[in-house]
């Protein structure tokens, strides 16, 4: 919201309120690379597929399906994620991505940036 846009709310009797509204496309998480993954939370190449396949969306199925691997392989491969990125759900980790991608604008594929 611009500052000259606050005027507005006095009409309304509300002169402090403000709104700042982030949307993020879950499937966004893809623009995250892997390799930042990888550098930021010591993930290994695997461990950041799955990161991102299940912070895109993906249920646990798809996303076994998707890289070609077994249901208790995106289970335990997922289990060490949560535990290095301090998540504990797959929602949390798909918002933390989402943080990510936020802060780090347009250098999120960039694991040397920031």
């Amino acid at each position: 919201m611009r500052s000259h846009d606050l005027d507005r709310f006095n009409d309304l009797w509300m002169p402090d309120a403000a709104v700042l509204l982030f949307i993020v496309d879950p499937a966004s998480h893809a623009d995250t690379a892997a390799a930042w993954m990888i550098q930021a939370y010591r993930l290994t190449q695997t461990e950041a597929k799955v990161a991102l396949a299940v912070a895109s969306g993906l249920g646990i199925p798809q996303a076994a399906h998707r890289l070609d691997v077994s249901i208790n392989t995106i289970k335990s491969h997922l289990r060490q994620v949560f535990a290095k990125t301090g998540t504990s759900r797959q929602a949390e980790l798909a918002r933390m991505m989402s943080s990510i991608a936020l802060l780090r604008g347009t250098d999120a594929c960039a694991p040397d940036a920031g």
